[in-house]
């Protein structure tokens, strides 16, 4: 940065030589095209313009991944069509630097985080306090202070395209202009609607969807994922300088103005989030991987040193199905009867201990997911009123730990790769696969209270050993399960969606790739606290070989979570009419895994295929890597 420099003149004829010269230098150097300068005099340097650009702050104000800006918006990135993050600093630094005062103010108020991020860096001579002179801006801090800010994850839903991968935002709390406590949300999301799988997929990954980026009551947020879709929040309070806050704060306030594009893979709730935090430790945008989920976004913020501390809330329902696990038979049946008549059990009023706290919580919990299906329920709005006193009366101090409960972030992570090994019809298989997003039936289990599997983009080739001729195996654009035990308390889904490609059987067992839509839907049952069996009546939609064809799928099986991070899975399959072959198929497998850390899981399986003409054995050894 080179300030404007006085140069006296002395009147001596000997000094004009030097003077003249210097003159010159700086002439030319203030008409350089690369310099920036304003009628007042500020002139920033060619080498500052490059060093500014190439800070991650400005960067993460631009949205900027890799050399591009994720930000489509022409009237809110000022170099759109010829974007670099240099020209566009160029670009913002010329409407600060205007003459005209209310053109400079006026720019100020547009993009108020790049004006405060900057006066840190040089010395803007036009001194703006945005907070105080831009009216928009006053509003927004009186009404939704930031004196704290808080992360908040709610977990996946599986049902919701939006939300299957679970969904982040960002909380404002402070005191407001009233002198009252306010909690606001700001998030980011988009809207899916129908069922038309392929066209969403398609809006999704490539044309992109139009994004929402909302202010709200933080209360209504938390009540709508708590309460009506039953799912966990857990609230990340951050720790942050004042400078910190009122950067990121400010530029909430620029990105109102901007028309953002969301995109499932690239440009989502945590990737926004993710920027936004970028503005307090540019390390936020280090620890990526080929995209990032709300789950990604939360375990970089665990790692990083910004989180004050950890709150879990969960929904009423996830309480019913964990503390009913914690306490006898007895004891649920008690204090189902007592709420209904509007009351405790006698145990939780007659005892203080931690069972009697236990049962309060139950109580409490179960009174509260029953009123969120029938809000009219009048004897339950009593226990649970009941409840909450007793409890707050005899366990003031005392709440349920669940920081480490089953908690989704200590799940593996979103994507994997795995290399396999498979003996078929007497010949060696090379396996390659991979999974953009999110998780199989195969993977752990042990921080959900159910199955699940989600997959999205994976993709299996395998080689003959002996050619290395490759040929796909399997692709899957999307796939659901979902085995959620059937609970006298809190119902249960079980059912399962495939879209993609994957392999036919005919009679004679050969196969062939065909085109594949088809669903199930069943139930699940627990046999107990780590194994379910299940079953599911499936059909679907096939086409190959030039023709389509409809087919059945009923499945029968049986999942074990097992000690010392293994897993173990059966499951019986009758596949009729697929490639419109006359005679059913039996497919029948087994698997068992290992974890192997965090990041690695071993993978053994033997299959077994059969119809009237013909039956096959299959032997698999698989490992997977996590990331």
């Amino acid at each position: 940065m080179v300030r404007q420099i006085a140069v006296e003149k002395k009147g001596n004829v000997h000094d004009v030589p030097f003077f003249f010269c210097f003159f010159t230098v700086l002439i030319c150097f203030w008409v350089s095209p690369s310099a920036i300068a304003n009628p007042s005099g500020l002139v920033v340097a060619p080498s500052d313009v490059s060093r500014l650009a190439a800070h991650p702050v400005w960067r993460a104000l631009l949205h900027q991944l890799g050399d591009q800006t994720l930000i489509e918006d022409e009237s809110f990135i000022l170099s759109r069509r010829h974007y670099s993050a240099e020209a566009e600093l160029e670009a913002t630094l010329k409407l600060f630097l205007v003459a005209d005062e209310a053109s400079a103010r006026s720019a100020v108020c547009r993009y108020p985080a790049r004006y405060f991020w900057l006066t840190t860096q040089i010395n803007l001579p036009s001194k703006i306090n945005p907070q105080i002179e831009c009216p928009g801006i006053t509003e927004f801090f009186s009404k939704a202070p930031a004196d704290e800010m808080a992360v908040i994850f709610a977990s996946e839903n599986l049902t919701s395209p939006s939300s299957m991968m679970g969904h982040v935002l960002l909380r404002l709390s402070g005191t407001n202009d009233r002198s009252e406590v306010s909690r606001h949300a700001i998030s980011f999301f988009t809207q899916v609607r129908g069922f038309n799988v392929p066209y969403i997929l398609w809006e999704s990954l490539v044309t992109g969807k139009p994004g929402y980026y909302t202010l709200s009551p933080y209360a209504q947020k938390e009540a709508f994922y708590r309460q009506r879709e039953q799912r966990n929040v857990w609230e990340y309070v951050l720790d942050l300088s004042d400078d910190q806050r009122l950067l990121i704060q400010l530029h909430l306030w620029e990105l109102r103005s901007a028309k953002l594009t969301y995109y499932f893979h690239r440009y989502n709730c945590a990737t926004l989030t993710r920027f936004l935090l970028a503005l307090a430790d540019p390390k936020m945008l280090e620890d990526r991987g080929l995209w990032t989920t709300p789950l990604d976004l939360v375990r970089t913020l665990q790692k990083s040193g910004l989180v004050a501390s950890i709150d879990a809330l969960p929904s009423d329902r996830w309480l019913v199905e964990g503390l009913s696990r914690q306490l006898s038979a007895k004891d649920v049946n008690d204090v189902k009867r007592a709420v209904a008549l509007g009351q405790l059990p006698a145990r939780a009023i007659d005892e203080t201990s931690d069972r009697a706290y236990l049962l309060l919580e139950f109580s409490r919990a179960w009174a509260g997911f029953l009123i969120e299906k029938e809000p009219t329920h009048a004897f339950e709005a009593q226990a649970f009123e009941k409840s909450v006193a007793l409890r707050d009366e005899r366990y003031p101090d005392q709440r349920l730990d669940l920081s480490r409960y089953k908690n989704p972030v200590l799940r593996p992570q979103d994507s994997q790769a795995e290399l396999g090994w498979r003996s078929q019809r007497g010949q060696d298989v090379l396996t390659l696969g991979f999974l953009a997003a999110s998780h199989r039936l195969e993977d752990s289990s042990q921080q959900s209270f159910s199955e699940s599997a989600l997959q999205l983009g994976d993709v299996r080739v395998e080689f003959l050993a002996q050619t290395l001729k490759p040929r796909l195996h399997e692709l899957q654009i999307y796939s659901m399960t979902s085995l959620t035990p059937a609970n006298a308390a809190t119902g249960g889904f079980t059912g399962r969606v495939r879209l993609g490609a994957e392999r036919h059987y005919r009679s004679d067992l050969s196969d062939q790739l065909a085109a594949n839509l088809s669903g199930a839907y069943g139930v699940t049952l627990g046999l107990g606290p780590h194994v379910i069996t299940y079953g599911l009546a499936g059909v679907g939609l096939g086409y190959a070989e030039g023709g389509a064809y409809v087919y059945g799928e009923p499945e029968i099986g049986v999942i074990a979570e097992q000690r010392r991070g293994m897993k173990a899975l059966f499951s019986a399959r009758l596949l009729i009419n697929q490639l419109d072959q006359a005679d059913a198929v039996t497919a029948l497998q087994f698997v068992q895994t290992k974890t192997l850390g965090d990041s690695l899981l071993l993978q053994g399986g033997y299959q077994y295929f059969r119809t009237a003409a013909a039956e096959e054995h299959r032997i698999e050894l698989t490992i997977k890597r996590y990331f």
